[in-house]
């Protein structure tokens, strides 16, 4: 029987990535295209992506359902931390997302075929987590965007879990947050990591559920103690941890 199931996943696995591979594609010309008739390429870019997304998730037998979505449309800009299962998780948050928002990633990425250029027309940021001088400079510009109006994804674990648990959260999120008095708005993604896990590219249709907690309001101070950081860091993770559980 596992065998027949490692059959089936590897078939379903060279479909889905197929399919992925033809969509990007497609977008990649059709958006091309699009964003030459905009002045703000970076959101239209965006908005383009979630319907590919969405229908490559129906075609995969992804399915995707959102608790508390009216927390995302707030008229101001947000810091949305999420915990983080698997590679999908940006995919996801790209698709239900009703608004511009930008994200980190390594800067390895901008040299991956098409997924480069997609970072760098929405404008998201690259990070040399090598490079601590350059990891700070990243840093910086994400703190500058938020305080200009920018809304900006983030997962304060900085790695994937292989399991539904929810892992230590670093710290940088957070001062971000205190140093731009942006509104936090937490989350909870699952079922991620069942459809590809991680240090794995095998694909298997499932179910994620995201569930989207109330803005939290911070107060902005420019240089923040530890101790506030901390506090933060701890409000932030229970809150996470009550919309699993909730």
């Amino acid at each position: 029987m596992k065998f027949i199931k490692n059959i089936l996943e590897i078939l379903f696995t060279i479909y889905a990535w197929l399919f992925v591979i033809l969509a990007f594609l497609i977008h990649f010309i059709f958006a091309s295209i699009i964003i030459l008739f905009f002045k703000h390429k970076a959101e239209i870019h965006q908005k383009i992506s979630a319907p590919i997304i969405k229908l490559g998730f129906l075609i995969c037998g992804i399915r995707v359902h959102v608790q508390g979505l009216e927390n995302l449309t707030t008229k101001k800009n947000i810091l949305i931390l999420s915990n983080h299962q698997s590679l999908l998780d940006i995919l996801v948050y790209s698709m239900i997302i009703p608004r511009y928002f930008s994200f980190i990633a390594k800067k390895e990425l901008a040299k991956v075929p098409i997924i480069g250029w997609d970072l760098k027309v929405q404008k998201h940021i690259l990070i040399d987590r090598k490079n601590p001088r350059k990891a700070l400079a990243a840093l910086n510009e994400v703190k500058n965007l938020l305080t200009q109006g920018r809304s900006f994804l983030m997962f304060p674990e900085g790695t994937r879990s292989a399991d539904s648990a929810i892992g230590n959260f670093k710290s940088g999120a957070f001062k971000l947050a205190l140093e731009s008095g942006v509104t936090i708005v937490p989350c909870y993604i699952n079922g991620t990591n069942q459809i590809i896990r991680k240090k794995s590219l095998w694909i298997w249709p499932g179910k994620v559920i995201v569930k989207i907690g109330k803005p939290l309001k911070i107060d902005k101070i420019d240089r923040p103690q530890k101790t506030k950081i901390l506090e933060l860091n701890e409000q932030v993770k229970n809150l996470i941890i009550a919309e699993k559980e909730r």
